[in-house]
């Protein structure tokens, strides 16, 4: 079967946004409960690194600007995530 298949998981770039704002904060109380870290060096590299593995190594470059959407938006959602997380290790060192 020649052909693409294209599979749309949001219906819109907002929605997209919305669950990754809700699955960073889950993601980044699993790694906090997990007795993982964050710091600033975590917080800027992380996204950089998503970035480059989404949109040069998977190839996401080659589907143009859904592709370079798509690698933003999962660096966005890593940085909510590590600064989420940085944020529980400060709360929880105010706490103590």
């Amino acid at each position: 079967m020649p052909g693409d298949i294209l599979h749309y998981s949001y219906n819109s770039i907002e929605e997209h946004v919305s669950h990754g704002n809700k699955y960073s904060t889950i993601a980044a109380k699993s790694l906090f409960e997990r007795g993982r870290t964050a710091n600033w060096g975590t917080i800027i590299i992380h996204p950089m690194w998503t970035f480059i593995l989404g949109y040069i190594i998977r190839g996401g470059m080659l589907d143009g600007g859904a592709g370079f959407t798509i690698s933003i938006i999962s660096a966005h959602h890593t940085f909510l995530k590590y600064i989420k997380l940085y944020r529980l290790q400060q709360s929880n060192r105010i706490r103590r």
